[in-house]
């Protein structure tokens, strides 16, 4: 319940009065801002601790700047997005060496030729 009561302080106390917004703003760092906010909230007579603003506060950074998981990071890093499944593979192989006169196009390499499938 002390949660929803940061919620109600912020929103019908901190949103409606531009001075304390302002000094909250204003505040050097999280820990001030929490320091702020704990002060206020108590002399405005709101029940929040510490631990549950920083719980509101983190939610909220969460919802504003949202981190991939670490199984969704190694999806994306590994490429199979989150598949256990292996990764295609490509066979790359060696072709031999033409026989007979060379070919008249400048992009063809007349020893080697190297093909890949995708």
């Amino acid at each position: 319940m002390s949660m929803e009561s940061f919620v109600k302080f912020f929103e019908g106390h901190v949103l409606t009065n531009a001075e304390l917004k302002a000094r909250l703003d204003d505040a050097e760092g999280r820990e001030a801002y929490i320091r702020l906010a704990l002060a206020e909230g108590e002399s405005a007579g709101f029940s929040f601790t510490r631990e549950e603003l920083i719980q509101v506060m983190d939610a909220t950074e969460q919802t504003i700047n949202p981190q991939l998981s670490d199984s969704q990071l190694d999806g994306v890093v590994g490429g199979t997005g989150g598949s256990s499944a292996p990764a295609p593979t490509v066979k790359i192989q060696q072709l031999p060496t033409l026989k007979g006169p060379p070919l008249k196009s400048p992009l063809t390499h007349p020893q080697t030729t190297v093909m890949c499938c995708w």
